[in-house]
């Protein structure tokens, strides 16, 4: 049972049990009762009451004294908490957080020295909050249990100074996680000359930094961070929704398949991934002139390509319509048209160990030259 307290217009009940001339209400607050007497101000003891007396204990849990107050119809509306210091009698608001002066200090650590709080009740609080000053490396681990005894670090925090020696500030914010909490700070192989820890435990979950527009963002800045994963509806197979998939690196993959139309004007800027091409076979040359090519017979270009081919440049100043072709002797197969002056840059597969021809389709070659370079 705490000392009677005095405390100012907290409630004004509509209405009540008269006894003895003044009317009385009931509280219930973390298990705890608190009666509340209205001080009467006048021989009836119906006039509004001018103050309020505490009469009754306050919450084994956390010493709050939970303040009440009334609409304009009399309903009571709970808005902030009393603070009740029992030694001096004393009040004082809050918005219902406390400072853990169990999880909080501000002795130096040694070289690879420890801090471990001691676990408190966190079922009255949605958030945790802690700012830390620190010269040295570190790891910052917020624990958690489900009774007090047993204790699981979720994850280490790694606390990196910009300059070692030199103090810096770092802030954190978390979501409760179990009944008990406490905060545990390891740190790095030198010793500290200042560190300083302060955890408040918040009834309302904060929403993070607010700054002005214009402010530069650093690093050490608080910030919401979110995991979530990407869907998309295929366009085949009835619609379904699947994740996006990704690289190793996390960059999201696309297919492109299908025509796609496009105009612009001006220049187009394309960026290519490849770092250079590798060269499947030595450039390949053949002079009309010394070794014709008829309409008749294949003529041997290369006997064995010496790596897969992905691409192939040709140039081809006979004036006539050839063809190119990949296999063994009197199995040849036609790949594709060699232009009169050359096709190009061309993409044809040509594994290797292929053999590859060229024929006449349009009349002999017999002046000019062919050149074809191969791309791995």
């Amino acid at each position: 049972m705490s000392t009677p307290l005095w405390l100012p217009n907290l409630i004004k009940p509509a209405t009540g049990t008269d006894v003895g001339g003044k009317k009385s209400l009931d509280v219930y607050v973390s298990g705890g009762v608190l009666s509340f007497d209205e001080v009467a101000t006048a021989a009836d003891g119906d006039s509004p009451p001018a103050q309020l007396k505490i009469i009754g204990g306050v919450s084994a849990y956390d010493g709050l004294v939970h303040e009440i107050v009334t609409d304009d119809f009399g309903a009571l509306i709970t808005q902030r908490s009393w603070v009740l210091d029992e030694a001096t009698d004393s009040v004082s608001t809050t918005n219902g957080s406390i400072i853990s002066a169990a999880n909080s200090t501000i002795t130096p650590l040694a070289g690879a020295g420890t801090f471990t709080g001691t676990g408190e009740d966190i079922t009255q609080h949605s958030a945790i909050q802690i700012l830390m000053v620190t010269d040295q490396n570190g790891s910052l681990i917020p624990e958690y249990s489900n009774n007090n005894i047993n204790w699981d670090g979720t994850e280490a925090y790694p606390i990196v100074v910009t300059t070692p020696g030199v103090s810096q500030s770092f802030g954190f914010s978390f979501m409760t996680e179990a009944q008990y909490f406490r905060l545990r700070y390891v740190n790095g192989a030198t010793p500290q000359g200042n560190f300083k820890v302060q955890t408040a435990l918040k009834v309302n979950a904060p929403g993070g930094e607010i700054h002005p527009i214009g402010t530069v963002l650093t690093s050490r800045m608080e910030a919401i961070c979110t995991k979530g994963v990407i869907y998309g509806q295929t366009t085949a197979g009835g619609g379904a929704f699947v994740a996006v998939k990704v690289s190793p690196s996390g960059a999201i993959s696309a297919d492109v398949t299908g025509t796609v139309a496009a105009t612009q004007s001006g220049t187009w800027n394309v960026n290519s991934s490849d770092a250079g091409y590798t060269k499947a076979n030595a450039p390949t040359r053949n002079d009309y002139t010394s070794v014709n090519v008829t309409t008749a017979a294949y003529v041997q270009l290369v006997a064995s390509t010496t790596a897969a081919t992905k691409e192939i440049e040709i140039f081809d100043s006979s004036g006539q319509l050839l063809v190119l072709a990949t296999g063994a002797a009197a199995s040849e197969v036609d790949q594709i048209y060699i232009m009169p002056g050359g096709n190009g840059r061309v993409k044809l597969a040509i594994p290797a160990s292929t053999r590859v021809s060229v024929k006449a389709v349009s009349a002999t070659a017999s002046v000019g030259q062919l050149a074809i370079n191969w791309f791995a």
